[in-house]
């Protein structure tokens, strides 16, 4: 049980979700900025080559990013981080951070596959919330790797 409320508490308690809340709202109380943003992505093809494709490419750099994290080095100085009491919260936060990251690559996939069905405003949405909460999960990542290297080779 503490792991699934710890996995809840990952998942609702986090920037990645923060920044979400923010698209939506900006969504809600912006919806012409969304639509445009929409509008932009589905006229120009050589926005279709790229930038959905920002999730795909930081999925690819948060796998060995995710290693890093949850092994930081080829020493013995891992066991220091492995014997640690809360090293199952550590990894089930990795786990969140990797399956927030396949959620975009599957909703840039979508919006991909959908370009021409989809409403201007949809392709904005998801757009905006796959781009931005990668791009947050990739920063964290980045940040705890950065971290837990600093604890374990002290």
């Amino acid at each position: 049980m503490k792991y699934l409320v710890e996995f809840l508490r990952a998942l609702v308690v986090s920037p990645e979700m923060l920044s979400a809340i923010i698209i939506i709202a900006i969504s809600v109380y912006q919806p012409n900025w969304v639509e445009a943003l929409g509008n932009k992505v589905k006229s120009d093809q050589e926005i279709w080559k790229f930038l959905p494709a920002i999730p795909f490419a930081i999925l690819a750099w948060a796998v060995p990013q995710s290693k890093d994290i949850l092994f930081p080095s080829a020493s013995s100085s891992n066991r220091l981080l492995l014997d640690w009491p809360s090293y199952w919260i550590l990894k089930i936060r990795v786990i969140v951070s990797m399956l927030l990251i396949l959620f975009c690559v599957f909703a840039s996939l979508a919006i991909w596959i959908f370009k021409d069905e989809a409403s201007p405003f949809i392709i904005g949405s998801v757009f905006a919330i796959s781009t931005m909460v990668s791009c947050v999960v990739g920063c964290t990542l980045w940040l705890a790797t950065i971290n837990i290297r600093q604890i374990v080779e002290k």
